[in-house]
């Protein structure tokens, strides 16, 4: 370019022109002459600062300059965010009144929202600030503008596990901010990890459950006086009661103290127990829905069963009544009579006293007793009696049995003194009358087979007279026998003259099978045999029974049915029918069957007769018959039954073989 003023050439960046010092830029003060700067040049210039000196040293360095221009750009770019910050509406984290609780068990585990107290102070606060009267008034509130949730689907709240996320959402009203003004309702975490959740664990109760066994053996049981409580996993409790013959165990959570729910154990045997037995405590899970104990909890319960052997009872002491009490039999056999003699003295057993004595008073009766138990004390604690089942008519080898109906085991269970509930007394030492039995002087025999069988009886005429063993009374027996059995008994005394006359009498079926009972009755009453017994010393028993044993078994038999042949042939417009057999013999058993054919004509219809004989491993005839078929005057598809003439019951009976050709029919073929 050229100076202005002198028209010099200067370079195109020269702010001051070299020649005559004038400025390039207008406006600018115009550069000194050139005779000024030499003057100038003569004079000694001043030493710069050390600051200057450093400064121009900083920035010589192209680095510097840079960090130097970001720094200020921070400064003015914080400053510009602080103005933006200072004019934004203050955040109101709302999660800062709430947590997400979880529960339940890792992989089933669900979530929930929830707030403690200190939560709730702070949230009361919150409304104060922002409300003021009208939250006081219950005017306002900021529930009503605001919906804080978990967001997902209720089947993913209840399958969670330990390490997921959830997500928390907020929904807010615009309404809100128009009341509150410059606030702003924000959430701080909108994802919550998943934690805390339950491990699931087997749990075994028999291991925190030991029966107690109380009593005296032989009468023990399995209580526990108190219920007592012991602590699982996950915050459950169990509190264990026994109740008889089962055990409760109640579940609650501790820190609500709520019920759970409820199983039972039960013993398989849990009173009358002895030292040495074994019980058995079960819990059959499957009968309780137990699934709130993993769900809620992670636990499991399973079936469950543990044995135990019963230890620690008191050994009882034993009051033997029989052993106190004398029973005595006068009179005959069969019409003896029991006399019963009590102690004395009280009985000492044990820390109690037993008073033997008749009852009602003193009354006298032949077959009951009592027993009045004293305490150490001298109290009156139990009073009960013993029965006789029988008193009279009796007759050696009876079996008398005593027994109370009183709870003679609260005695035991208080006093450690068993007392029988029952106990038996066998008669004996009675004078035995002459048994005059006509049946006995009999013979019998089961013969046949089973379901046809027979009772055969014959009284010898060996037998039919006979004496009393001191001679005094002649029995005089007379015997009958057709389809029943009659033996007349008639008694003569020394004298030869006859005072006494009455029957025995069976009817035994044909048709017996093993098991079955056959009786002989006598005609005179129980009670007039027991006077003859009384006044002549002669028994007569009232019934003889015979129980039938023996019976072979018999065997079921269609004769027709692989024996026979049929040939069907045209005659005219019917169809004749002949018979053949494939054998005139043939062995079932020890019985063969024998058969033959014969054919004849009635009353314009031809008919063959299959005639069969039964006879025995000896060859003896056992009955015979024959079935029957109508021959001819047939169609194609008759059925045709065969007419049963046989003597199947004195077969049966004779043989064994039933014989049975009900579903035996022939189908008329026009082939």
């Amino acid at each position: 370019m050229f100076c202005e003023k002198c028209g010099a050439q200067l370079p195109d960046d020269a702010k001051f022109c070299e020649k005559c010092g004038s400025s390039t830029t207008p406006g600018a003060t115009p550069a000194p002459a050139a005779a000024t700067v030499a003057a100038a040049a003569t004079v000694a210039p001043a030493a710069p600062s050390a600051f200057s000196l450093a400064l121009k040293k900083f920035f010589s360095n192209k680095r510097n300059v840079i960090i130097t221009a970001v720094a200020f750009l921070v400064v003015i770019a914080a400053i510009v965010v602080g103005i933006i910050i200072a004019s934004q509406p203050e955040k109101i984290y709302i999660d800062d009144y709430f947590h997400v609780e979880f529960e339940g068990v890792d992989g089933s585990g669900y979530a929930y929202l929830s707030s403690n107290e200190k939560e709730n102070k702070a949230f009361v606060k919150l409304n104060e600030k922002l409300f003021g009267d009208d939250y006081k008034e219950g005017k306002e509130s900021i529930q009503k503008y605001i919906s804080v949730s978990i967001d997902m689907t209720e089947e993913e709240r209840h399958s969670l596990k330990n390490g997921d996320k959830i997500k928390i959402k907020l929904e807010v009203k615009d309404e809100l901010y128009e009341k509150i003004g410059d606030y702003k309702i924000v959430l701080k975490n909108k994802t919550v990890k998943v934690k805390g959740l339950y491990k699931s664990t087997q749990l075994n109760l028999l291991d925190y459950i030991t029966p107690v066994f109380s009593g005296y053996s032989g009468f023990g049981v399995t209580r526990s006086d108190n219920t007592h409580t012991f602590q699982l996993i996950n915050g459950v409790e169990a509190r264990v009661d026994y109740d008889g013959s089962s055990t409760r165990i109640e579940f609650y959570n501790t820190k609500s103290d709520s019920y759970i729910t409820s199983v039972y154990a039960y013993f398989d045997k849990y009173n009358r127990l002895s030292n040495g037995d074994s019980v058995t405590l079960s819990i059959n899970a499957s009968d309780y829905d137990t699934s709130y104990l993993f769900s809620g909890y992670g636990l499991i319960l399973s079936s469950q069963s543990r044995t135990y052997t019963v230890s620690g009872l008191s050994e009882p002491l034993t009051c033997d009544v029989a052993e106190h009490v004398k029973f005595s039999f006068t009179g005959l056999s069969s019409v003896g009579t029991m006399t019963i003699t009590l102690p004395e003295n009280p009985v000492k057993v044990g820390s109690i006293s037993a008073i033997f004595r008749e009852p009602y008073n003193g009354m006298t009766m032949t077959n009951e007793f009592v027993i009045a138990i004293i305490d150490e004390n001298g109290n009156n604690v139990e009073t009960f009696s013993y029965y006789a089942d029988m008193y009279y008519d009796l007759k050696n080898g009876d079996i008398i049995t005593f027994q109370t109906y009183t709870d003679v085991e609260y005695i035991l269970t208080q006093y450690g003194v068993a007392f029988p509930y029952s106990f038996e007394i066998e008669v004996k030492g009675l004078e035995e009358p002459f048994n005059a039995d006509p049946v006995s002087r009999g013979t019998y025999s089961f013969t046949g087979f089973e379901h046809y069988g027979q009772f055969v009886f014959d009284l010898p005429e060996a037998n039919r007279v006979y004496k009393s063993d001191d001679g005094k009374y002649t029995i005089k027996l007379s015997f009958e026998k057709n389809y029943y059995y009659k033996i007349v008994v008639v008694v003569a005394d020394e004298n030869g003259r006859n005072f006494i006359s009455f029957n025995y009498e069976c009817y035994p079926s044909s048709y017996l099978s093993n098991g079955d009972v056959v009786e002989f009755y006598c005609s005179e009453w129980e009670s007039t045999l027991k006077n003859y017994v009384k006044e002549y010393s002669l028994y007569f028993p009232y019934r003889i029974t015979y129980t039938i044993e023996g019976l072979k078994e018999t065997t079921a038999v269609n004769p027709l049915e692989n024996n026979l042949t049929f040939s069907f042939a045209k005659d005219g417009d019917y169809i004749k029918m002949t018979l053949g057999l494939k054998e005139k013999t043939v062995a079932v058993g020890e019985n063969t069957l024998h058969y033959s054919l014969e054919t004849y004509s009635s009353w314009g219809y031809k008919y063959t007769k299959v005639k069969i004989t039964v006879k025995d491993k000896d060859g003896k005839e056992a009955g015979t018959g024959y079935y029957q078929f109508q021959t001819d005057h047939l169609y194609a598809g008759d059925w045709i039954y065969p007419s049963n003439y046989m003597d199947v019951d004195s077969i049966v009976k004779a043989s064994g073989l039933l014989f049975n050709t009900d579903n035996f029919y022939v189908i008329v073929s026009a082939q």
